[in-house]
């Protein structure tokens, strides 16, 4: 039963290495591209406080270190039980990290599309970020003719956003 576990290591070894590979470069290159589209790096700091963005840094670290530490312990201890629990953590790292990659992906997707931005950031952005990013937004729309739609949702949006700020702060004096 030993014989499987390198070649099972091997495996992850070779999804880890075309992930690292194939991905990484391509989400650096699109956080960058985020600060030019932008024309800020207030978006592309965002991205990377995004929590999929902070638990892929975290695999990435941890994956490598597993790649030269389990290969010293699986020899130093040829027991079945310590193959089996380090090829199974290898495994359950690469998979998780697998994953993570694809959500990511999807979130450079929607950071890249101004709507898709839009969208995400009225639904989840505090009112601080949320003005911040719509200021963003509506610069961004600004400098393109075919924006228009953008242009006058986002400035729809931050128009509630002020009215509905400025009737808080009303309330707040009238109690």
């Amino acid at each position: 039963m030993l014989e499987s576990y390198p070649k099972i290591f091997e495996l992850c070894i070779s999804m880890l290495t075309a992930l690292l590979g194939l991905a990484y470069p391509l989400f650096i290159d699109k956080i960058n591209k985020m600060t030019e589209k932008y024309n800020t790096r207030h978006i592309s700091e965002k991205f990377r406080r995004e929590t999929s963005y902070r638990i892929f840094s975290v695999l990435i670290v941890i994956c490598i270190i597993e790649l030269f530490v389990f290969p010293l312990i699986i020899n130093a201890f040829a027991t079945e039980y310590i193959n089996l629990l380090l090829i199974t953590v290898q495994g359950i790292c690469v998979f998780t990290l697998s994953i993570v990659m694809v959500r990511l992906y999807h979130l450079i997707m929607t950071y890249a599309d101004p709507f898709r931005f839009f969208n995400r950031v009225r639904a989840n952005d505090t009112q601080e970020e949320l003005f911040r990013d719509l200021q963003i937004l509506i610069q961004c729309a600004s400098k393109d003719k075919t924006n228009v739609d953008l242009y006058n949702d986002v400035m729809n949006e931050l128009i509630m956003q002020i009215v509905q700020f400025q009737e808080t702060e009303l309330s707040k004096y009238g109690e």
